[in-house]
């Protein structure tokens, strides 16, 4: 401990003489520089630092030529470009993030990345008198930014692109423009007043367009949630020829939200105190004339999560924003809107399925509402206790692979769709089983289709088939149906946030990668997924260890590391246990972490530091001791190093981390046998 002091106490003292060995004559700097293991004298002329024309304050090391290229101290020069900078010590690399893009440059080598993607540089970045020099003109220029060298003042200019003024703002500052013409030339001669007439035309048409616009929309019930609430779906119109009515729906009532102004084109509500849980970010929608996509994405703003909910209109159209009657749902209607507001909710309530119907014919994880308060009417509906499955009189054909298939298995609802109105044959209503499987079963009618609805007292798979009588809805283990199925967790979550550090919590970056993952995974047969969450809610690590014993044959639990308050551990490493199920020729835990660490280690350019398993330390860890199926977990980089957090904080890494865990999938199955 001694030795590490005094080398520490050395290191700080050689720095501070080398720093205090600046002399500036008739602005010529002289100093003695300390880079590559070695003493070097060094003179030559000053150089100043300008960002934006203002010029960059002296600081203690001043920029230097080495190889005939500038290079400056990175932290004083790109933070006040507004970028920021982190040091990994242990791999000697530098994290330039401005935006969304991120530079990574190495001490001594000269190729950089920016954003993953490589690039060569005239010089590399050194580590210069204990401080991080970089090449000006590369990184700027990475950044977006212009640089200009004038060889008689050594001024190094960085300048941020400027970008052009948009047509509404050009548009807000003519109409200023015309406002202040207006008011200078109110006494002017009568041909001046005419052309002022001309002038005011102009004016009032833009008024015109002012008062036409439609005053936004808020609302909410003002209860402020103890904690966040959920944006879970929106619901769209089933064709074109329905009403044009779209719902958004959350998990609990919404304290506010608030219509954002925009473009025309678009219509922005932020829905506040509220977390995005709605799978695609992105939806098309090929059923109206009226609203081309609409898009969803979560920002915070003073400590309070909101999530925008963007229409993306075809064409200019008049609509009204306002709060469901259960105060859980925001209604946009387009068009005239009917009076009958209970009318508005029915179509709103029965899109729901409608809309997911069109969209897949085995849709998953889609909230289901029903309403199980209706009628007992039910006929020609038999539950078989032998077979587990729904048997429906065969009365009237139709075509078993046409029927529609929605899984919304983290609220325990299934729900098939037979295509067409089956009501004078079984009826409506619920009938209560109780099984193992289920709790109940609800028929109802819902725009011209007939809808099973499930609820569920675990996770089921379900399959239609038929004999000379009837159909039949069976009900089975999801290892029954699919050959392959990869049970994916977000570690932590809800009231457990997990590890910290530079501002980011495990949870929240744990759950950004498993979201664009099980996008992944949704397009592809070679796999059935499942999530453990998929919103900021807590299951139990029982839980989710028991769901992947009951339904999973391979389970991935995504994490971050942690080493507070030491900054330096840094890189990627994967953790699990030997299983005594563990067999010769048979997938286990060893082969799935060896996949997964070259995977995402080659996809981040984290510092590998291998597989962890059989310790104390992993033996205690329930997602693990409690699995008896290949389980791991990837433990994807440390939050508390800046390098690793600066990076991980990029959406475009957490996409990076998503594909390198559904490559790793799919490498392993294609390659093993499951089961």
């Amino acid at each position: 401990m001694n030795r590490k002091w005094n080398k520490l106490l050395c290191t700080t003292l050689v720095s501070v003489l080398l720093l205090e060995n600046i002399q500036v004559y008739a602005n010529v700097v002289k100093m003695r520089l300390l880079y590559d293991e070695k003493m070097h004298n060094y003179e030559a002329e000053n150089i100043t630092i300008t960002i934006n024309g203002t010029v960059l304050p002296p600081e203690d090391m001043p920029p230097i030529v080495l190889y005939d290229r500038t290079l400056v101290p990175a932290r004083a020069v790109f933070e006040a470009l507004g970028a920021e900078v982190a040091w990994n010590e242990l791999s000697q690399e530098v994290y330039v993030r401005k935006q969304d893009d991120i530079i990574v440059l190495k001490a001594d080598q000269n190729t950089a990345t920016k954003n993953g993607t490589a690039f060569t540089m005239d010089v590399p970045a050194k580590v210069v008198n204990e401080r991080t020099m970089i090449p000006v003109r590369a990184v700027s220029e990475a950044l977006g930014c212009t640089v200009a060298w004038d060889e008689n003042t050594r001024v190094v200019a960085i300048d941020e692109i400027i970008e052009p003024q948009k047509p509404d703002e050009i548009m807000d500052n003519k109409q200023n423009d015309n406002e202040n013409s207006d008011s200078e030339n109110d006494d002017n001669t009568d041909n001046e007043n005419n052309d002022n007439e001309n002038d005011d035309n102009e004016h009032d048409d833009n008024k015109i367009t002012e008062v036409d616009k439609k005053e936004y929309a808020s609302g909410g019930t003002g209860n402020i949630p103890k904690k966040n609430i959920g944006v879970t779906h929106i619901d769209i119109p089933q064709n074109k020829n329905d009403k044009q009515i779209f719902s958004i729906t959350a998990s609990d009532e919404i304290a506010k939200f608030q219509e954002i102004e925009s473009d025309n084109d678009e219509i922005v509500i932020d829905i506040y105190y509220a977390q995005k849980e709605i799978l695609t970010d992105d939806i098309e929608v090929e059923t109206s004339d009226i609203v081309n996509d609409i898009v969803s994405l979560q920002y915070d703003e003073h400590d309070i999560t909101i999530t925008r909910i963007i229409f993306k209109l075809k064409a200019q159209y008049q609509y009204d924003i306002e709060l469901n009657d259960d105060e859980n749902g925001i209604v946009v209607y387009f068009g005239k809107k009917e009076n009958d507001n209970t009318n508005n909710n029915t179509n709103t309530n029965n899109n729901t399925n409608n809309n997911n119907t069109n969209t897949s014919n085995n849709n998953t994880n889609t909230n289901i509402t029903t309403n199980t308060n209706q009628t007992n009417n039910l006929k020609n509906v038999y539950y078989e206790s032998a077979r587990k499955a729904i048997a429906l009189s065969k009365m009237e054909l139709f075509a078993a692979d046409n029927v529609i298939s929605i899984d919304d298995y983290i609220n325990k609802k299934y729900q098939m769709i037979l295509p067409g109105d089956y009501s004078n044959i079984y009826g409506s209503g619920t009938m209560a089983l109780h099984t193992d499987e289920l709790v109940s079963v609800t028929v109802s009618q819902e725009e011209g289709k007939t809808a099973f609805t499930f609820e569920q007292n675990g996770i089921n798979a379900f399959t239609v088939t038929e004999d000379a009588n009837y159909y039949y809805i069976n009900v089975k283990n999801p290892k029954e149906v699919y050959d392959k199925i990869v049970v994916i967790d977000a570690g932590h979550g809800g009231s457990d946030p997990g590890t910290s550090g530079n501002g980011l919590k495990e949870k929240d970056m744990t759950i950004a990668i498993v979201q664009k993952l099980y996008q992944k995974l949704q397009n592809t047969t070679k796999v059935k997924t499942y999530v453990t969450r998929i919103g900021d809610t807590y299951p139990a690590n029982i839980e989710r260890a028991t769901m992947a014993n009951d339904i999973g044959d391979v389970f991935i639990s995504v994490h971050m590391n942690s080493a507070n308050p030491n900054p330096t551990p840094n890189g990627t490493e994967v953790l699990f246990i030997t299983h005594e199920t563990d067999v010769t020729g048979k997938l286990t835990s060893k082969d799935v972490a060896t996949i997964l660490l070259k995977n995402v280690v080659n996809a981040l350019g984290t510092n590998n530091r291998g597989l962890k398993y059989d310790t104390s330390e992993q033996k205690n860890l329930i997602v693990l001791n409690k699995t008896v199926v290949p389980a791991v977990i990837v433990e994807t980089l440390f939050l508390s190093n800046p390098g690793d957090a600066l990076k991980i904080s990029n959406e475009l890494y957490q996409e990076k981390a998503a594909q390198a865990i559904y490559d790793s999938i799919i490498e392993i199955a294609d390659n093993y046998n499951w089961r």
